[in-house]
């Protein structure tokens, strides 16, 4: 068999992984958890044995830029082995369809009269590809195009991303115009005996609020949720396990029940958990000027990215305190611009996954718990077990930090300040991924040793 590997050689943790791989498609196994951290080079040691046995293969990713590294790792290996390996990225209709109208681009399809379709040509194009790959909303919205391929593995990429059921959010001005559309009350239930009335008004208007809505509440339960209405798809990680037959769930911090993999290399990097602070979900103002402190303190001696649990804080954070002569922004882009500066972010929110950001010191400050909202509710009346609280609620807070700090910490052999910041991060570490508990964690809860710590580091950094 020709080994295919794109690169000379392998990093620290890269042989492992593809040796396990390996040796599970050799193997009647249909699932392999493989957890290790960012900057090993995963795609790369699991895409490599995947073509050396031949194997059609769908890959799933969370974002765009995502499929873009796929891509480049295959692209590679054409170039450096001489190989023509086929890739197709499936993108959605708003990405491929000239045709596409606002506010509802996919709802074109059912007015298009156009032979040549760049959106479906795309899967015939994946009927011949070797790589397929496609994003997790993609797999959801258009399931059953996606089913219908030739797939021999299926590699799910940031696989925390399969644990909580999916969630779509249908706004009370959407069921507002839905009901003037069908000349019907504002209530879910009713409006879904609308389906025909629906399709009438796409083809009579271009688009409908209401075929919006009939076509969202049917892909799973709904309920209301303040002036929204939720949707879950409590079925979809079954439809998964049932239409894939063989999988490899690839993330950087796995759930605590399952097994598999776990990639541990040692960072050059300094952890610390400062128990110093603690930062509830619900707002209290008396925390906000210990928590200034902390982030004055590493904006003064590196370009620092701060995390923080919810919009309300960081928004508070940056409009309460006067923060000259630092350069604290809530934009990346006017934070790349600079020398030195700091970032005010939010876990969880858009620059906390599927990015890589330069900079010199990450700090999650508060433990990004979920709000125990109703959709958090019925997950746990929904699975009655006991520690659904340690799989529902707690991890989940632990994922949404490690995706914080993983966009600066991105390659083992840089020296990184990483701190979280609130004494639950203490209670929280036996669920930490394996690589990152292995690493030398400082424990500190004064702020004076804190400062010592950040200096001394800084020191040893420039030297």
């Amino acid at each position: 068999m020709l080994k295919i590997f794109p690169y000379l050689s392998f990093r620290r943790g890269q042989d492992l992984i593809y040796n396990i791989v390996s040796r599970f498609l050799d193997s009647s196994e249909n699932e392999l958890w493989v957890e290790a951290p960012t900057g090993v080079g995963k795609t790369a040691a699991v895409l490599s044995p995947l073509l050396e046995h031949g194997l059609r293969v769908l890959w799933v990713t969370r974002t765009l830029k995502e499929q873009e590294v796929v891509l480049k790792e295959v692209n590679r290996i054409n170039r450096v082995h001489g190989t023509g390996f086929k890739v197709t990225l499936l993108r959605g209709i708003s990405e491929r369809c000239p045709y596409t109208r606002p506010p509802f681009p996919h709802q074109t399809c059912l007015t298009c009269k156009s032979i040549k379709c760049p959106y479906r040509e795309q899967f015939l194009e994946a009927f011949h590809s070797n790589v397929v790959v496609a994003t997790y909303s993609m797999l959801r919205d258009s399931r059953d195009k996606v089913a219908s391929l030739p797939v021999d593995v299926t590699v799910f990429d940031e696989a925390h991303t399969l644990h909580l059921p999916p969630v779509k959010r249908i706004p009370r001005e959407w069921i507002l115009r839905a009901a003037m559309e069908a000349g019907a009350r504002p209530d879910p239930n009713i409006l879904l005996k609308y389906a025909g009335v629906a399709e009438r008004i796409v083809l009579e208007k271009g688009f409908s609020y209401l075929y919006e809505v009939v076509r969202v509440l049917s892909s799973g339960e709904w309920f209301l949720d303040g002036s929204d209405v939720v949707v879950v798809d409590w079925g979809f990680r079954d439809w998964v396990k049932r239409t894939f037959m063989r999988k490899i769930y690839l993330t950087a911090t796995a759930p605590p029940n399952v097994g598999g993999l776990k990639v541990s290399v040692p960072f050059n990097s300094k952890f610390i958990i400062y128990t110093g602070v603690k930062l509830p979900l619900k707002l209290r103002l008396r925390f906000l000027d210990e928590v200034a402190r902390l982030i004055r303190l590493l904006g003064l001696f590196y370009k620092s990215v701060i995390f923080l649990p919810s919009t309300t804080y960081r928004d508070i954070l940056y409009s309460k305190f006067d923060w000259e002569p630092l350069n604290v922004t809530v934009v990346l882009e006017e934070f790349e611009e600079v020398e030195k500066g700091v970032l005010l972010a939010v876990s969880g929110g858009k620059y906390s996954e599927g990015i890589d950001i330069t900079a010199e010191a990450v700090a999650v400050i508060g433990v990004p718990y979920a709000k125990p909202d109703e959709y958090l509710r019925r997950i746990y009346r929904r699975y009655r077990f006991k520690g659904k609280r340690k799989l529902f609620y707690e991890y989940p807070a632990v994922v949404r930090a490690v995706q914080a700090i993983g966009r600066v910490l991105r390659n083992p052999n840089e020296r990184k300040l990483v701190v979280l910041a609130d004494k639950r991060f203490l209670k929280l570490r036996k669920l930490l991924p394996l690589w990152l508990k292995k690493q030398e964690i400082l424990v500190i809860e004064d702020y004076r040793k804190l400062e010592k710590e950040i200096i001394l580091f800084n020191t040893r950094l420039n030297q």
